[in-house]
């Protein structure tokens, strides 16, 4: 039972970076986790704001948001886009996060550099690593989304 019930739990969380396509470049040597629970918790931190608890980068992430979704759905939904995209790679925050209009009625632009807090022997949280993105490749689609 438990099988399936993961099944559904990753079809869901896939379903939302299928639609809603989100680009992450690992950063290189930066582990490569396993996913997290859909719908954990991840802090989004603006550009500019320092963020001082012990972490390390995994590298960015990117999201574009056409005026459409920005009319439809707003930025809130590209916001929980990203959390979802985060959880399955694994990241406890989004560091340095913008959000740069493409143009006028173009949409936007989200990017941010995915990161995992890091416990007092400077070890990931949670998550198992799985590799590291050299062993993984560099650009890739978040798990689930369109290549």
């Amino acid at each position: 039972m438990k099988a399936a019930t993961l099944v559904v739990v990753v079809a869901a969380g896939a379903c939302m970076t299928l639609i809603n396509p989100v680009k992450i470049q690992r950063a290189p040597g930066a582990p490569v986790l396993e996913a997290r629970d859909d719908g954990c918790s991840v802090e989004i931190v603006d550009d500019g704001t320092p963020f001082t608890k012990p972490h390390q980068e995994l590298g960015t992430i990117v999201l574009e948001w056409s005026a459409t979704q920005m009319k439809d759905q707003g930025p809130e939904a590209a916001l929980k886009t990203l959390r979802a995209a985060a959880c399955e790679a694994g990241a406890h925050v989004v560091l340095q996060m913008r959000a740069l209009p493409r143009g006028p009625n173009e949409g936007m632009v989200f990017d941010g550099t995915l990161a995992v807090l890091l416990d007092d022997k400077g070890q990931p949280l949670v998550g198992k690593a799985t590799g590291t993105a050299l062993s993984h490749g560099g650009t890739q689609p978040a798990a689930g989304s369109a290549p």
